[in-house]
């Protein structure tokens, strides 16, 4: 069984999360630094189930990949007109579907102590 402290760890390492997810939302930090926090901060969180784990990592990794394709196509200068307002359209729908299954999952085991 886990000690009080690992939990308490854990539980303020959630919070961070969800304030984080919070900010994205309120536009106050780029979708670029929501990544990289939520990288750093799961990958210091103790001993998470496996199923929680591998749904927050596809999530996460939905948010990187649709950073990187966007990149990607900025550099190649796909985007412009037309196409490129229905690629960011798109993007935005992935990217807040994916925000709010994380903050469900991070709300989830903020609800129920880890």
């Amino acid at each position: 069984m886990k000690n009080t402290e690992s939990e308490d760890f854990n539980q303020r390492q959630l919070k961070i999360m969800a304030d984080e997810l919070n900010e994205f939302k309120c536009q106050k930090i780029s979708l670029k630094y929501l990544i990289k926090r939520l990288k750093e901060i799961f990958w210091i969180i103790e001993s998470m189930d496996k199923e929680w784990s591998e749904s927050f990592l596809r999530e996460w990794g939905t948010l990187e990949t649709v950073y990187a394709i966007f990149l990607d196509q900025r550099e190649q200068g796909i985007l412009s007109g037309k196409k490129a307002e229905e690629s960011i359209n798109a993007r935005e729908i992935s990217i807040l579907e994916s925000v709010e299954k994380l903050e469900f999952l991070v709300q989830t085991k903020l609800e129920h102590r880890v």
